[in-house]
């Protein structure tokens, strides 16, 4: 059976358990081995979110002001972490962020922004986004 003829099969998950041997999405019906060959069909699919790092630097800021936009920007969703793929949590430097989501830089832009701004006017933010992730000497968090 071919993933055309399974196509009648979707379900309404954005993401199904695969059928005959093809994943049935909200983007289409893809062949199950190509979510790794093909890294556009595994966007599509939606199994993974962007990954963003961001930085953020208040001007004349003190420690209680850090302490205040590590508030706001975990309530707009950004991280203080970083996991490998075992699982385990590093701390990443101070004022450092990570963020996750199916966003554009400029909208990761956008929220730290708007985060940052509450605290101190005019803060430098950098929004990277992420094709991977390497790190030494991060503490376990």
């Amino acid at each position: 059976m071919s993933c055309e003829s399974v196509s009648g099969k979707r379900k309404s998950r954005a993401v199904a358990q695969p059928v005959n041997g093809c994943q049935i999405t909200s983007g289409g019906v893809f062949p199950a081995s190509d979510i790794v060959k093909f890294p556009e069909i595994t966007n599509q699919m939606g199994l993974f979110m962007t990954k963003f790092t961001v930085r953020v630097e208040l001007h004349a800021a003190t420690a209680d002001d850090y302490e205040e936009l590590h508030n706001k920007m975990k309530r707009k969703g950004f991280k203080r972490t970083l996991s490998n793929g075992e699982g385990i949590s590093y701390q990443l430097p101070d004022a450092e962020y990570s963020y996750s989501g199916d966003i554009t830089r400029k909208e990761v832009l956008r929220k730290a922004y708007d985060a940052a701004e509450t605290v101190k006017e005019d803060p430098a933010i950098l929004v990277t986004e992420s094709a991977g992730r390497s790190w030494r000497g991060l503490n376990k968090s």
